[in-house]
């Protein structure tokens, strides 16, 4: 039964944003123009913007009071590495679902939220559902690719699999069921750098994850954001051997050709970049061992061996 008290919203939105002031915009739109008959609050986090983006959150939060919380960090937590849950707690604690958007994407469809959440009360065993986004490219080439394979999807179960192999679910379609996926603990969480993934493999591991065909966001790809800044991307690359290794630790059920040769492809990378001799040997040791047959094959290559 759908909570109908007007002070516990029966779904949590968390959008987190930073310097988004040409975006952030779109993003409250879509949060102020969705249809329920259940309450929702979108708590927007402002993680110490420089630019405009907190006066923006500002004006909606007054304007639409039942429907936009705005958080306003007081200093910049991702430099800092801290959490920032005890921040937004208190909203988890009260609500049933919990629906993501990030501060540079945005909703398009004013009933997202109302399919996805009848979907899931009407399908107990499902933990998540997600559907098709609109990429849509910020400042970035035409030709360039994004990873994302959002655009078109089916309206049906996905498994793990499915998700890990192609990366296809962009996280603002993402509506999951708090209690099961909460109470999941994760081997090493430390170890993990893509917060998305895991979740989304935690959905799946605890229940059932559906797709809708419908495009009812919009996957927006500029270059300085987290997921695309090649600075950001290059300190990554000394935490993926362990990202890979704790999701190789938490999902059984991922495909373990799948699964070992992400890691050793991890260990491959981070070899490139090693300066340190011993460390480069220990990474070309753990590229080996992970997946011989990958890094075998990738020696030939660099060495030119047919």
């Amino acid at each position: 039964m759908k909570e109908n008290k007007k002070d516990r919203p029966f779904v949590f939105v968390r959008c987190i944003t930073y310097n988004h002031e040409p975006f952030i915009e779109d993003a409250l739109k879509g949060f102020a123009m969705q249809k329920t008959d259940f309450p929702f609050l979108a708590v927007v986090i402002d993680d110490c913007s420089t630019d405009k983006t907190a006066n923006i959150i500002r004006r909606y939060e007054t304007q639409y009071p039942d429907k936009i919380k705005g958080i306003y960090l007081p200093h910049n937590f991702y430099q800092t590495k801290e959490d920032k849950r005890p921040y937004f707690q208190e909203y988890i604690d009260k609500a049933t679902y919990w629906a993501e958007c990030e501060g540079d994407d945005y909703w398009t469809d004013p009933l997202k939220l109302q399919k996805q959440v009848d979907f899931l009360e009407a399908h107990p065993d499902y933990s998540m559902c997600f559907h098709a986004a609109k990429i849509k490219l910020e400042g970035v080439d035409e030709g360039v690719t994004t990873g994302v394979k959002c655009e078109k999807l089916e309206t049906r179960e996905y498994k793990t699999n499915d998700m890990f192999a192609s990366w296809i679910v962009p996280t603002a379609s993402i509506v999951y069921r708090i209690e099961p996926v909460h109470k999941f603990k994760l081997v090493h969480p430390e170890w993990i750098c893509r917060s998305d993934i895991s979740l989304v493999l935690t959905c799946a591991h605890v229940g059932r994850v559906w797709g809708f065909k419908e495009q009812m966001s919009v996957y927006r790809m500029q270059p300085h954001s987290i997921s695309h800044d090649p600075k950001i991307r290059g300190k990554e690359i000394f935490r993926l051997p362990n990202h890979f290794r704790s999701l190789y630790m938490n999902f059984p059920e991922l495909n373990k050709d799948d699964i070992t040769w992400n890691i050793s492809s991890a260990y491959y990378g981070r070899m490139k970049k090693q300066r340190n001799p011993f460390k480069f040997i220990r990474d070309f040791c753990l590229f080996v061992y992970w997946n011989p047959k990958y890094a075998f094959s990738k020696i030939k290559q660099v060495i030119g061996i047919k």
